[in-house]
């Protein structure tokens, strides 16, 4: 009896989980994301270079001055309470986790899988004081394996921002122009 061959689309998804189980991560070869335990070194923190990552931050915190994708809002509220919401934000997400925490709190590093295939996302926030009781943050979210991400970090990005928008209960001010 002659066994029927899997379906072209079988044997497309297996090659390509193959190929990014066995393809090393990007993101911790660059050292931007340290797995033991540590924060994010926003001083020297590299983009990917590839259309699966999104960055909100001001300009002067982007790896290379000018380039975000996105400004981020000024909120009234200081740096510590704004990472403890942000905090707050990643812990209410489904699949997602805290995996560091600077000694100040104000740089949180998470991490986010995807619901049917596991990928793991990585997320790094920082706090940023701009004055008495204001504060704005930089994130960066990035797919740790692929080229592309479909939009899914940018869609993140901004839903979580506005779920943190909504926790400290408070519109937040313009982004500074870039």
């Amino acid at each position: 009896m002659l066994r029927r061959a899997p379906p072209l689309k079988f044997v497309m998804v297996a090659l390509l989980l193959a190929a990014s189980c066995s393809s090393p991560d990007a993101a911790v070869e660059k050292g931007d994301f340290d797995v033991t335990g540590n924060a994010t070194d926003w001083a020297s923190l590299q983009r990917s270079g590839n259309p699966r990552d999104w960055l909100l931050a001001p300009p002067d915190l982007a790896p290379v001055p000018g380039t975000p994708d996105q400004a981020p809002p000024v909120f009234p509220v200081s740096a510590q309470r704004l990472a403890d919401a942000w905090a707050a934000v990643v812990r209410a997400q489904p699949r997602a986790a805290i995996v560091a925490v600077s000694d100040d709190g104000l740089r949180i590093d998470a991490e986010q899988r995807s619901r049917l295939m596991g990928f793991v996302d990585r997320i790094a926030m920082r706090a940023v004081p701009v004055g008495d009781d204001r504060a704005t943050l930089a994130v960066y979210s990035r797919a740790a394996i692929g080229y592309y991400d479909f939009g899914v970090n940018r869609r993140r990005v901004q839903s979580w921002l506005a779920e943190l928008a909504e926790r400290l209960e408070q519109a937040p001010t313009a982004p500074p122009s870039l």
